[in-house]
């Protein structure tokens, strides 16, 4: 089903304002991190496990769609970055003191920064690969077509 935006979500596009985004996704991952912190309180789950549990529920959350929100100012992003470090300071079982960068390092976590970097280069990669794809095929279908009419028998009068 198609969905029309709304006017003030066009404005907010227009502006390229995240905040709004960015808080789902933060509020949305702070939801699937609720499952982490019971599977420690709970289960006692080990270290490897609460790791993959994290990567496959909380981190994919929290990069969804990195590479176009990632030109939003430092203070939108400040928001994600909190969510972030909750979990590393859960699977290493440190105090809500621990310096976050040391807790991110101990579980052998690359910072979110780095990773939407990375991500961002993936997808401007892949898109100069789309565009070069579609001015081949362009270039051909143009080609292809003046070889045809060039090509065409020609009825003769007789």
């Amino acid at each position: 089903m198609f969905h029309i935006p709304s006017t003030q979500t066009l404005l907010k596009m227009q502006n390229c304002n995240f905040s709004h985004h960015l808080k789902q996704i933060s509020n949305k991952a702070l939801k699937r991190l609720y499952i982490l912190k019971r599977c420690v309180m709970h289960l006692g789950i080990r270290r490897k496990t609460l790791l993959n549990t994290y990567t496959s529920l909380v981190r994919t959350t929290l990069e969804y769609s990195a590479p176009i929100w990632a030109p939003a100012s430092s203070s939108v992003k400040e928001k994600i970055d909190s969510v972030q470090y909750g979990p590393s300071k859960i699977i290493t079982g440190a105090v809500s003191s621990t310096n976050n960068v040391k807790a991110e390092t101990e579980c052998g976590l690359a910072s979110l920064e780095n990773r939407i970097k990375l991500a961002t280069i993936k997808f401007k990669n892949k898109m100069q690969n789309i565009s070069q794809a579609l001015q081949t095929i362009s270039s051909s279908i143009k080609h292809s077509k003046h070889g045809v009419e060039k090509n065409r028998l020609k009825r003769s009068s007789t």
